[in-house]
């Protein structure tokens, strides 16, 4: 295996730890957010583009 290869398996490697991570790191704020959206006669116009972000 030539160190590209090598550089390229752990990029790979490092990038489904970090997705991982990110899931489990992320997801349940996301989740706690969305349920505390506003109730819809008083959404700031932002709402859905925050959570559109964040998704």
């Amino acid at each position: 295996m030539t160190f590209h290869e090598q550089q390229a398996s752990a990029a790979e490697q490092t990038l489904v730890h970090l997705r991982v991570a990110y899931a489990t790191t992320a997801q349940p704020a996301l989740t706690d957010l969305a349920r505390r959206a506003p109730r819809q006669q008083t959404t700031a116009p932002a709402w859905p583009a925050l959570t559109t972000a964040l998704a």
